[in-house]
């Protein structure tokens, strides 16, 4: 996990963001909604085999579960193939805490208002290609607010992808994004960018 962006200021700002989150947590202030984003309707999965689309929308199912379970957040769950931002899906996400959705290529659709210390990523290919400035989710999400992103600079097919649902649930364990990034990582050295500030609880 690093810290940087579309410039030196925006790259600092996100350790600003973090410990302006960190206050709120440690305040029982920080709230906001989670947001997943599966593709293949509203029944769960048939198969979870490593490396298939079917894991990687058992990621969604998973992110969903975790947050539905812990009932501190509002969640909304999209099973449409279209993305947040596109009916039939949501075509807005205020107040958005947490993301983790799929999958249009090196593309961000501009749904989504960040609340303090939101985090999230988006599961395509090109999600990281360039972080500053280019078409990609992650670079997008970064200009307009997010606290922490990751993605992929390249293809990484579907089995070098995190985990999604384990890195929310080491977060929530009380990991820092550093170490939730790199626990929920599955293929290391490989395609997956974290960025963000390392330490933030």
């Amino acid at each position: 996990a690093r810290i940087d962006g579309a410039s030196a200021d925006e790259a600092l700002a996100l350790v600003d963001r973090s410990m302006e989150a960190q206050v709120l947590a440690d305040s029982g202030a920080l709230d906001g909604v989670v947001y997943v984003d599966g593709r293949y309707g509203d029944s769960e999965p048939s198969s979870d085999e490593f490396g298939s689309y079917e894991s990687g929308e058992w990621n969604m199912w998973g992110t969903r579960t975790i947050f539905e379970s812990l009932g501190l957040y509002e969640v909304v769950w999209d099973g449409n193939s279209e993305e947040f931002g596109t009916e039939p899906a949501p075509t807005e996400c205020p107040d958005a805490l947490y993301y983790t959705g799929w999958y249009s290529y090196n593309n961000y659709n501009d749904a989504f208002e960040w609340a303090p210390g939101a985090i999230g990523g988006h599961l395509d290919s090109c999600s990281a290609c360039d972080i500053r400035g280019s078409t990609s989710w992650s670079a997008n999400a970064l200009q307009r607010g997010i606290t922490a992103t990751f993605g992929a600079v390249s293809e990484p097919y579907v089995a070098g992808m995190p985990e999604y649902d384990q890195f929310f649930l080491y977060l929530l364990q009380g990991a820092s994004y550093g170490e939730a990034a790199y626990q929920s990582t599955r293929v290391g050295l490989w395609m997956m960018m974290w960025v963000g500030d390392p330490l933030y609880t």
